[in-house]
């Protein structure tokens, strides 16, 4: 595990003696007796920690906690002989007074954890009884064995609730312990006397600012998901068990499993063996997707959701320049020519024209999961930011994948349009979310697919090349593209049936599909739409269905071919076809159509002679040179 190596060298060196630990900080962990254990029960385990006379772990919730009662013990002794009260004047010992007042945060930095930081090394030995011959605290054949160990590490878990991000301008007690977590970092005394402190919380950004600084000695330190190999070594040690061993590797070796479950930690790993144990299941691929795609969603807060689009080009009617395009970044990928792969993609135009497909069809075809991103904000103070660090590392914890912003107006605006009355959360998401899609570390790992309806509304800068390389525009149908998305639309809709163990057929002759595209015809009369009986090709008030009015139509002639029991016939489409009514807004959708021309950066997605028939553009209007 690199983040405790890069623990123990920082402290080693003298380059630290504060830290602040975050992320993955709920994860189990193999200790080096071979035990799965909680962070804190790792740390206990693990150099440095392993060598203080006491190693104290704080929280709000239950107080000043240590790895062994024998431990504790000593440490109430310890702080009875600092100070043995007065009993008979009813004044309690130190250490009766840390043993009622534990979980008082003011109680324990002022009173217990910084004189002991701080305590000279004479001082504390003494105390502990090896400079006297009576003994004290320490047995006599212990002492030659502990005399060299520093006396306190301080682990601060839920870091965040002690020092929040605005603690600096908040509650007094917030503010005292920040000042004296600073403190405690930039003390030399602390660093000569070898002790160490230790903060922990689930997010960098869940924190005071000051403290996510190494200019004020505190050094953060990421405990990324597991890699790989990290998990493969957790599997390994799950294999070791026979009644795991049965369920795991029944149908899938250890090393399948450890790339299958990208994304996932070795908490939820652990919990998996027991599970599949205890119910004596074999684990197969199918189970295994599931029980990954609940482990992400719930480890996201419920703000990602893990897809595995069961179609790929099949799934996609017409747009072949689209699918040539698909063909060309799976060869990318799957040939690791990493370099050509765009960092990301841009897809703009109306609803319903295939964006969506498209995405789920690229995922597909790469066999790499699709993450989806919902909305990231809350009302919390701290957790809209914490919820982007947290999704970015999921989404690098399952590379490759592909993270798929739909409606990416609503998440990424304008600035100076929606960030009144939010403190800036808005405009620092959009900053670290920019930042994050410009690394070209993360080329062929995540690839950003962003989709909208209305890129005017977006903050251009996130449109640039170098995030979003390749900007395809989407448009509604020509009459033979609609005849070729219905055929595409049914076999979807087969595959859906299929993977939900349902039923769906349909029998329609090859001369009624490419009468569809016609059937499908709508026209504008004075900003009205109205079904066109006498169709003819080229008409500039071209209001034809789009890929997903199509879809609506075949689900309702399904339903009434299920009412009649039979299957899908040509009269169920004409009646469900009759009876659609298009309510999109035209003029609006129009507008759409035009922006996404606007955005294309590559002249190939928009064939020449398209531009009248899909915009509605009059000869006035300028011509393809101007938007391209």
């Amino acid at each position: 595990m690199d983040w405790i190596t890069a623990l123990q060298d920082r402290f080693a060196s003298g380059a630290s003696h504060a830290f602040l630990l975050y992320l993955n900080i709920s994860d189990d962990f193999v200790s080096k007796d071979g035990d799965f254990d909680q962070l804190r029960f790792f740390l206990a385990k693990s150099a440095p920690f392993d060598n203080y006379h006491f190693v104290a772990f704080f929280n709000r919730g239950t107080g000043t906690a240590f790895p062994t009662p024998d431990m504790e013990a000593k440490f109430v002794k310890f702080l009875d002989t600092i100070d043995p009260g007065n009993p008979a004047a009813g004044v309690p010992s130190l250490g009766k007074r840390f043993t009622a007042r534990k979980a008082d945060l003011a109680f324990m930095l002022t009173e217990i954890f910084t004189p002991l930081l701080e305590m000279p090394r004479v001082k504390y030995l003494e105390l502990l009884g090896y400079n006297e011959n009576r003994g004290g605290i320490v047995r006599s054949r212990d002492r030659d064995n502990d005399e060299n160990k520093p006396l306190l590490a301080v682990v601060m878990e839920y870091a965040e609730t002690c020092a929040p991000p605005e603690s600096a301008h908040d509650k007094d007690c917030d503010r005292d312990a920040l000042v004296t977590f600073l403190v405690w970092a930039r003390s030399q005394v602390i660093e000569r006397l070898g002790n160490i402190i230790v903060l922990v919380a689930d997010a960098l950004s869940a924190v005071a600012p000051a403290l996510r600084s190494e200019a004020n000695r505190v050094t953060p330190i990421k405990i990324s998901y597991p890699n790989k190999a990290e998990r493969k070594t957790t599997l390994d040690k799950l294999g070791e068990k026979q009644e795991y061993a049965d369920v795991l590797t029944r149908n899938m070796s250890l090393d399948t499993i450890a790339h299958l479950t990208a994304g996932m930690t070795n908490s939820n790993l652990v919990q998996l063996a027991k599970a599949l144990s205890y119910k004596k299941e074999p684990l197969t691929e199918h189970g295994l997707f599931n029980i990954k795609k609940k482990a992400i969603e719930e480890l996201s807060g419920g703000k990602l959701e893990i897809v595995k689009p069961p179609w790929g080009l099949e799934a996609i009617g017409a747009l072949e320049e689209y699918k040539r395009y698909i063909r060309d970044v799976t060869l990318d990928f799957k040939g690791r020519n990493l370099m050509a792969v765009p960092m990301g993609i841009f897809l703009s135009g109306g609803p319903g024209t295939g964006k969506t497909v498209f995405v789920e069809a690229l995922a597909h075809e790469i066999g790499i999961p699709l993450i989806r991103a919902k909305n990231l904000r809350e009302v919390w103070h701290g957790q809209s930011e914490k919820n982007l660090e947290t999704v970015v590392e999921i989404a690098k914890a399952n590379e490759p994948c592909i993270f798929f912003l739909d409606e990416l107006d609503q998440k990424f605006q304008m600035r100076g349009t929606v960030f009144h009355g939010d403190s800036g959360v808005s405009a620092r998401m959009q900053a670290t979310f920019f930042e994050v899609m410009s690394d070209t570390n993360l080329r062929g790992k995540i690839l950003w697919i962003g989709a909208t309806n209305r890129p005017d509304q977006i903050d251009p800068a996130i449109l640039r090349e170098g995030r979003f390389d390749d900007k395809l525009p989407f448009f509604p149908p020509t009459a033979e593209e609609r005849s070729q998305i219905l055929v595409a639309i049914l076999r979807k809709m087969e595959i859906q049936a299929q993977e939900s163990s349902q039923e769906f057929k349909w029998g329609l002759s090859d001369d009624f599909v490419q009468e569809f595209g016609r059937l499908t015809h709508r026209h504008v009369v004075s900003k009205t739409v109205k079904r066109c009986e006498q169709w003819k090709p080229g008409c500039d008030d071209e209001a034809g269905l789009t890929g997903a009015e199509i879809e609506a139509i075949v689900a309702r002639a399904f339903k009434i071919a299920c009412r009649k029991g039979t299957v899908i016939r040509e009269k169920h489409l004409e009646e469900a076809e009759k009876r659609f009514i298009l309510s999109r807004n035209i003029e609006l959708f129009d507008e759409m159509t035009r922006m996404a021309l606007e955005q294309c950066n590559d002249e190939r997605f928009v064939p020449e002679g398209r531009w009248k028939r899909l915009l509605g553009l009059q000869s006035s209007r300028p011509g393809p040179g101007h938007y391209l």
